[in-house]
């Protein structure tokens, strides 16, 4: 039986992966010769570990043969096993969702994060074991507890032996109590960041001083609302978010004098 490895490995550096050849080249060749009276014809190169043994050590060389990379070239390439990747805001952290086509696994998957203007990543996040692998599309999700707030992040994925992922942004703004207001005074504009992890339908309703009702935005399904201030006039204003659940969401914002 012919096994192959032909498996990136994304993290450990080349000259690591070399010494770890040369070690399971020496390992393999002790067992075939002094543990097992079968014939194991091995060919090693830098990029493939191919290896004919019987039934009873393919167990062995699998788990052996995932330690095989090819050049560190690859590691950079783009993973085809993603069905998609997307991110939303949940209160002050990030969640990644992503899912994995039916048939694909791979072994772990790392959520990393930079800035948008560093071109160092950090690790956000980390689901060990073998990801995947079933006849149905698997979805998986990551949080980032600790996004760079008040700023662009860039997000992607590292699938263990697979690849990476196309990097995703999200513009991570601060949330106090449910909401933020930016710029607050407003001139002619306001925006109103609210926490709305599953993109929920919602209506815009804006009061003046006195509770008229001065606008009204209907099947709103996202998490960062626009509100034209150039037909109302000075003043403070209330504004009502409300969910299909009945989640309600209020708050006050200032609009300054022409």
């Amino acid at each position: 039986m012919l096994i192959s490895s032909e498996m990136p490995l994304a993290c450990i550096p080349s000259s690591l992966v070399t010494r770890i050849r040369g070690f399971l080249f020496n390992f393999v060749k002790y067992i075939s010769t002094n543990l097992v009276s079968t014939y194991v014809d091995m060919q090693f190169n830098s990029s493939v570990f191919h290896i004919i043994c019987s039934l009873k050590l393919k167990t062995l060389f699998l788990l052996l043969g995932i330690w095989v990379s090819l050049p560190p070239s690859a590691e950079g390439q783009l993973s085809n096993i993603l069905e998609k990747f997307s991110l939303v805001q949940n209160g002050n952290t990030v969640i990644a969702n992503f899912s994995i086509v039916s048939g694909a696994s791979c072994n772990g998957v790392t959520l990393e994060r930079r800035l948008a203007d560093d071109s160092t990543f950090q690790e956000a996040g980390v689901i060990q074991g073998v990801c995947g692998g079933s006849e149905f599309i698997e979805h998986y999700s990551i949080v980032d507890e600790s996004p760079n707030l008040g700023a662009l992040n860039n997000y992607r994925l590292i699938l263990g032996f697979t690849g990476k992922s196309s990097e995703v942004v999200i513009l991570v703004i601060e949330l106090n109590n449910e909401y933020t207001l930016f710029p607050q005074p407003m001139d002619e504009e306001v925006f109103v960041k609210f926490n709305n992890p599953n993109n929920e339908a919602v209506t815009l309703r804006v009061f003046d001083a006195q509770g008229r009702r001065v606008k009204e935005l209907k099947g709103l399904n996202n998490d960062l609302i626009f509100i034209d201030g150039s037909s109302l006039g000075s003043g403070l204003f209330i504004f009502q978010i409300e969910f299909t659940s009945s989640r309600l969401i209020s708050g006050k914002f200032i609009r300054l004098a022409n």
